[in-house]
């Protein structure tokens, strides 16, 4: 059996987001193993903490003190950091998942004390941890070229949706999801968080040109509320069309497989991603997909989807229309998303993890037994 510490803070506030779903996916998948992985969680304990940090600086003393004190009270054979920055202290064989770079790529995305302290943890994380994950081929290329990291160390595995068309939703389910959003008529959906890189400006300003054509057709944005959330809703007044704009915050599992379900399209809007989880979602759940033509998502869509320049909005609003208004354009797209989410699997991924796990856990021992024969000869 194999011991596996493990950084739980994105399953704080329920997992919602891309980070908690790719967390608890991969210990649902690691738990088909038979109990040959067994995973040690560790999360910040407190009601303060129920619904995540609340600040980078919370993050940081979790990271850096919190779940120090806690690995090292156990036997663990690796730790692995699901999201992004490493303990310093922390000497177990250490596996990273880096999600994305844009910390580097684009810092003017992110804020004050979150762009210093994410670029300066996430290079020295990937220099000392003995191995990184990434989601996708442009992130692997990413941390090559940006941090310098030897290519050999770096592995991409491709996510897996973490909803599945298989699933059987109880119809009150489906229900109360309808009738608490007020859903009657179809519409378009964004899943993700609220900030300045996903674009959803230019998702509202072209939902206009939709709202003017189809005056039914409405916008589901599901994501945790924010202040920039309010920077949307202030946006979506100011075109005339708020009542037709449903923010429906994070949403429980069942919940959001029904959200994906029951819409017309499922629009991906973003200038920057590592891998672009509800593309792929949207495709196991028989959705047609529009999204920006960034390396990221070409990557994960595989063909699967209309693409458009983020740049250009305009295209976004052609892109819409024209799939409202074209039938045998939605069902292609249908059945190619239905192929390329056939090729996606939890299970190979959470293999794959496990083989990088045992290889450096070996690594490790073998390193440690040289050092001791080189002492007894010395």
């Amino acid at each position: 059996m194999l011991v596996v510490g493990m950084d739980g803070q994105s399953l704080l506030g329920g997992g919602a987001t891309g980070l908690g779903r790719y967390t608890q996916s991969l210990i649902d998948a690691f738990d088909e193993w038979g109990g040959e992985i067994h995973v040690k969680l560790y999360q910040p304990k407190g009601k303060k903490y129920e619904e995540g940090f609340t600040s980078t600086s919370q993050r940081l003393k979790w990271e850096q003190y919190g779940v120090v004190m806690e690995a090292m009270k156990d036997k663990l054979d690796v730790f692995h950091t699901p999201c992004f920055s490493l303990p310093v202290i922390l000497k177990f064989p250490r596996v990273i998942t880096i999600h994305d770079l844009i910390v580097l790529k684009r810092p003017r995305f992110m804020s004050g004390f979150s762009r210093y302290y994410f670029g300066r943890i996430i290079p020295w994380s990937a220099k000392y941890a003995d191995h990184i994950i990434t989601n996708s081929m442009t992130t692997k290329r990413d941390v090559i070229k940006y941090l310098k990291i030897p290519e050999n160390k770096v592995t991409a595995l491709e996510l897996a949706p973490t909803v599945s068309r298989s699933e059987i939703i109880p119809n009150d389910i489906a229900s109360s999801f309808h009738l608490r959003y007020k859903l009657h008529n179809p519409y378009v959906l964004f899943v993700g968080s609220f900030e300045y890189r996903k674009n959803i400006e230019s998702l509202v300003n072209q939902f206009k040109r939709v709202y003017q054509e189809y005056p039914d057709m409405q916008l589901v944005l599901v994501g945790t509320k924010n202040a920039y959330q309010e920077k949307i809703r202030d946006l979506a007044r100011r075109q005339g069309f708020l009542d037709k704009v449903v923010f429906a915050g994070h949403l429980e599992h069942r919940m959001l497989a029904v959200a994906y379900r029951d819409s017309m399209m499922v629009v991906c809007p973003s200038f920057d991603e590592g891998f672009g989880l509800p593309v792929v979602e949207a495709m196991e759940m028989g959705v047609p997909v529009i999204a920006s033509k960034i390396p990221a998502h070409i990557e994960s869509a595989g063909g699967a989807s209309v693409l458009f320049d983020p740049i250009a909005e305009r295209q976004l609003g052609d892109s819409m229309l024209e799939l409202i208004s074209n039938e045998d354009m939605r069902n292609d797209l249908i059945q190619k998303g239905n192929a390329r989410a056939n090729q996606l699997s939890w299970g190979v991924h959470a293999r794959k993890t496990v083989e990088i796990y045992y290889k450096i856990v070996n690594e490790t021992r073998r390193k440690r037994k040289t050092q001791k024969t080189r002492k007894g000869h010395g």
